[in-house]
């Protein structure tokens, strides 16, 4: 059976859940954990150099699909339903899942920097499967498992402010955008651009 590689927490994970869920594509979840769990992602996604990061969809047939967008697309190509991707829209809602995008690294800088300076927070972000008495003292590996994440996706090189900002540009539109009380954002239909942005908020 395909599984889905991803992380509960992740607004990419959310997306690509999203999109197989709305197609009634059938999967088996695979909770990726980061930093631990980093060379068996590199090993499923067949990718020795480079970034690689979940989710990943990993099919029957050996094929391999990376990224969000890419897996809801492949989502639509093999599933029933309404399609998220209608060709009239299909510009627009890039725009919209690039904003996004932008909301998403946005928002690792902030969370990644708001569990690095709260112990509370850098115990629950370790392994479920460690024991409670333990969690106090790993503190540290939480602290570097979490640099190591910034580092990997850049989060560490950006301020907070500069995320901030960057925040408020990709949601600002979506504002202007609803403001006339519609429900969908393109074409009054329900698509990947309304999943794009509800996974961002």
């Amino acid at each position: 059976m395909r599984k889905l590689i991803g992380m509960h927490y992740s607004p990419w994970s959310q997306k690509a859940r999203w999109a197989l869920d709305h197609h009634g594509v059938a999967y088996e979840w695979v909770e990726h954990m980061p930093v631990l769990g980093e060379a068996l992602l590199r090993l499923r996604a067949r990718r020795w150099t480079g970034r690689v990061s979940a989710p990943l969809l990993l099919e029957d047939d050996g094929r391999v699909i990376a990224d969000s967008w890419e897996i809801a697309r492949h989502a639509e190509g093999i599933g029933g339903g309404a399609p998220l991707f209608p060709a009239e829209h299909l510009d627009e809602i890039a725009r919209w899942n690039e904003r996004g995008q932008a909301a998403g690294e946005a928002g690792r800088v902030l969370v990644t920097g708001n569990i690095a300076a709260d112990s509370a927070a850098l115990r629950a972000a370790l392994p479920p499967c460690l024991p409670r008495a333990v969690r106090g003292a790993m503190a540290p590996v939480a602290r570097l498992g979490v640099a190591l994440l910034r580092r990997k996706y850049g989060a560490s090189a950006e301020t907070r402010a500069a995320a901030e900002e960057k925040l408020a540009a990709a949601l600002d539109p979506l504002r202007d955008a609803l403001a006339d009380g519609r429900r969908y954002l393109c074409g009054g239909a329900f698509s990947y651009a309304d999943v794009a942005m509800a996974v961002a908020l």
